[in-house]
């Protein structure tokens, strides 16, 4: 038997919650802000990013989304392209002005098929375009892949301090 695997006689017996106990921490699921104005469709895909392990959090407009972005660090956005009052090009510019270098991954869902649309959107920062109605693992493999892609950012931006 390896002295791992051996009991610890009664008399030595390990404190709880000793450093050699305690499970190794995994990472934090990576933090997906949904801008949706869509309640079923956000909800739907809150779940979706739910079930792949990741955080959601949920803005119906582009002001809750800047309230979010200004508070809290997300690895992605999820942008719906039409939302009342504002496009997601507006908020695209944001993500960009908001974090610089440690922006997030953005991901702008629209309906229209338009290539040209997609391509404004890709030369205006964002990371990919998704057509609705979206498959919802190729979804969490963006989403994965964009959340990659940020934490790498982050990462080359706290070595470099």
């Amino acid at each position: 038997m390896s002295r791992a695997a051996q009991p610890a006689p009664a008399d030595r017996a390990p404190a709880l919650g000793a450093p050699a106990d305690l499970p190794p921490s995994a990472p934090a699921p990576a933090r997906v802000l949904v801008v949706e104005d869509d309640h079923d469709l956000r909800a739907l895909v809150c779940l979706f990013l739910q079930h792949g392990g990741l955080a959601p959090l949920e803005a119906a407009d582009c002001l809750q989304a800047q309230a979010v972005l200004e508070t809290t660090d997300v690895e992605v956005v999820l942008l719906d392209h039409l939302l009342p009052g504002h496009t997601g090009g507006e908020l695209l510019a944001s993500c960009a002005r908001l974090h610089g270098p440690r922006r997030p991954g953005v991901a702008v869902l629209t309906g229209n098929p338009d290539r040209d649309l997609a391509a404004t959107l890709l030369s205006a920062g964002a990371d990919a375009v998704l057509l609705k109605p979206f498959d919802p693992p190729h979804l969490l493999r963006v989403v994965g892949r964009l959340a990659g892609e940020a934490t790498q950012r982050r990462l080359a931006g706290q070595s470099r301090r």
